[in-house]
This record gives structure tokens, sequence and C-alpha cells, in this order.
């Protein structure tokens, strides 16, 4: 492995999601529908720019994960307690929190809809900043750079949005998952995409002042509908732990003000188990695309493996740049 290549991957990493922001955010808030085919050829001039294969190889590994938390959804969505594209769904009955306990145990035992798919997605993006999700403790050139961009719990946070975006293409816009949908604290209303079918919320908006609030994550009754409270299954707040991202009870007070204790639920997201509801693993790879221990002699390694391998790369030996 070339050291400048290791030193250069978390970097790389963070350039890419800032593309990815910028060409989604164009596309998504616009009332057409977006396909793959056109965020790859929004994307193609950054990629041609940056002139290096790996940049490219990580671009298709993420369109490749997005594709198979897609396929995740489908299959849960054909269980008969899931959002249909129309229609809608009660939520599972909460399991019930422990009498003694944190505080948030109210909101993080709650039993939440395609749970396992969220989680899988977060801890995919909790590995930005090394393979085990850990903050540096010794600050490098690379962890200048991501704190210029907003710190690994930005950079984390938006990788959800980015992946569900593209997830949300990849459904043709009907995924029951949305990410980082804003709300007007007094309307109670969603901020929309004007005259787009199926609705679509705007895209990388921030609340931007104190009369706005931001849901990290909402899971719909009916995917056909825009995502207004009455119309909330679920309201997830995301904590990346390794991020000091702690749960804030003055924040879930805001957002039971706009949509209900009910619907109000918590992930925590972390690489040690006891700080953690989704057990994240070292490498949140996804399961159809595992390397392979060896490879046959004769057989050619398939194009998802080796994108595989180069994530591998990115994730594995750069851990050795945030210690």
């Amino acid at each position: 492995m070339v050291a400048p290549v290791v030193a250069a991957a978390y970097i790389v990493i963070a350039f890419l999601l800032r593309v990815l922001l910028y060409v989604l955010k164009k596309l998504l808030n616009q009332a057409a529908k977006v396909t793959t085919d056109i965020v790859k050829k929004h994307l193609a001039p950054f990629l041609a720019d940056i002139g290096a294969s790996i940049a490219q190889n990580l671009i298709e590994f993420i369109f490749s994960f997005a594709t198979e938390v897609a396929t995740d959804i489908k299959k849960e969505q054909r269980g008969s307690t899931t959002p249909k594209p129309s229609g809608s769904t009660k939520p599972t009955a909460p399991s019930r929190p422990s009498s003694v306990g944190a505080w948030y145990e109210v909101y993080t035992k709650k039993s939440i809809l395609f749970k396992s798919v969220i989680c899988k997605v977060c801890c995919f993006s909790n590995q930005i900043g090394g393979a085990t999700g850990k903050a540096p403790k010794k600050e490098t050139v690379t962890d200048k750079v991501i704190s210029l961009w907003g710190g690994l719990r930005h950079l984390r946070q938006k990788a959800v949005q980015v992946i569900f975006a593209l997830v949300d293409i990849v459904m043709e816009h009907k995924c029951p998952i949305k990410a980082e949908v804003i709300y007007d604290k007094k309307t109670k209303q969603p901020l929309m995409v004007a005259g787009a079918n199926p609705p679509r919320h705007r895209f990388m908006e921030s609340p931007g002042s104190e009369s706005r609030v931001g849901a990290d994550v909402i899971i719909v009754k009916d995917i056909m509908k825009a995502p207004t409270i009455d119309n909330i299954l679920h309201w997830v707040e995301i904590k990346f732990i390794d991020s000091d991202d702690r749960p804030r009870k003055d924040q879930m007070d805001t957002y039971a003000r706009i949509a209900g204790t009910s619907k109000l639920a918590m992930i925590r997201v972390s690489s040690t188990p006891k700080e953690s509801d989704c057990g994240c693993k070292a490498k949140a790879v996804p399961q159809n695309t595992q390397k392979p221990s060896s490879t046959p002699q004769g057989k050619k390694t398939s194009k998802v493996n080796k994108m595989r391998e180069v994530w591998d790369i990115v994730v594995s030996n750069a851990e050795n740049l945030w210690k």
C-alpha cells in the first residue's frame, strides 16, 4: 500500500461527499424526476477533474451500496406491517422501556420499522474517520481538512442524507425512509419541492433559523404523500456517539412539541457495543459484496468485488492515519 494513497483516502471520501451533496442538491430541488444515470452524468466532470480511479471506484461503490439498501427496503415492504406505495400502515407497538435507566431509553427502546436498514446506512457512514469510527486522538492534516468541512459528525450525518437520497432515486422517489426533512415550527409543515410527483422534500436544506427544525430520519405511512406530521410513522434522531454527539433532552422535547412523543425514536451509533443501538462492526460493508477469501484460478474478480477491495483499502489501511 502506497502511503500517500492511504493518507489521501479520507480526504477523497470527504471531497466526494461534498461533490455528491452539491450535485444532488442541484438535481433534487427541481420537480423533474432524477435517475442514477442523470446523477452520474453530472458527477462525470468532477471525477474527470480528479483523474483518480480510486475516486471513481468509490462513487460506484456508494451507488452499489445504495442499490443494496433499496433492495433491503423492498424486501421488508413485502411484509404486512410496512409502508406500501399507497394506503397507510399503523406502526408496530413500541417495546416498553425499562423503568430504570437513562432518560433517552424511552426513545432508544422503541420498535422502529426499517431499523435494520437505517442501522446499516448509519454503520456505513460511521466509518468516516477510521475503521473503528473513533475520532482521532491526535490531530492530523486530514483531520484539519475534515474539520474545515464541518467535522466528523457533520460528514457522517451528511453521508446518511446522501445515501438515502440515492436510495430514493433508485426507488424512483418512492422510498419510505426520508433523511433530513426540515419542518416549520409554527405551521409544522415540511419544506417541499414544488410540483414534484411523487412529493419530494427539499434536499440539503438546513433549519437555518430558530423557526425551523430538522428530522434526521423519518418513516412515512404513505410514500405517495408528503411527509406531513400526520403521515409520519417514526421521527428518528440519529446520534453518532463516536463524534461526541450525545442525546440531548431539550432537543427531543422540541421534536415532541412538533411531532408528538409517540412518533419519536432515537438510534445511537457507535463502534462501542454498549453505546450503540445498531451493533456496528468495524467494516459495515454491503453483505452482497463480501470479498471472497480467495479468487479461484482462471476466474476474474467481479467489478463489485474490485470496488469492495478499494473500500477495504480506504477503511482498513487508513485507520493508522487517525491514531
